[in-house]
């Protein structure tokens, strides 16, 4: 269904094993499709690009069990750049097992030389990811 004509919408999820420290790690999107249509956005294995300019819906979920107490840090990023309006933070405890969720809507522009990625990221303390489920939609 990836058409001109099909409303433009990822919604993937990955179950397997990411390990992360205490810098920012960027985190592996590209798992299981549930829904991939249109042609706005492009599925890859870390991000996702914008091919054509418009209003879009953001979303993340991300499980994860951290090795270390401290505040875990999970992030959407554009073009490398964090976005304030997409952060989670949480005090945690090392072994137990955290699911944060994340969203915002952002107007994005694109062009020939300008295709925006959005990347998702986890940092403060280390551990390992379980599961993400990252999801966006064009909306106008």
């Amino acid at each position: 269904m990836n058409n001109q004509y099909a409303k433009s919408c990822i919604r993937v999820y990955n179950n397997t094993t990411q390990a992360f420290t205490e810098v920012i790690t960027p985190l592996n999107l590209e798992g299981t499709p549930v829904v991939q249509s249109g042609c706005s956005m492009t599925l890859n294995t870390a991000s996702i690009r914008v091919n054509k300019s418009g209003l879009y819906h953001l979303s993340a979920d991300v499980t994860y069990t951290p090795t270390a107490a401290g505040v875990a840090v999970i992030q959407l990023y554009k073009d490398g750049v964090a976005l304030p309006c997409a952060i989670a933070q949480h005090t945690v405890v090392a072994g137990s097992v955290y699911t944060d969720h994340i969203e915002t809507d952002l107007c994005l522009t694109t062009c020939c030389v300008n295709r925006p990625l959005i990347t998702l990221d986890i940092s403060g303390v280390a551990g390992t990811v379980n599961h993400t489920c990252v999801g966006m939609v064009k909306l106008a």
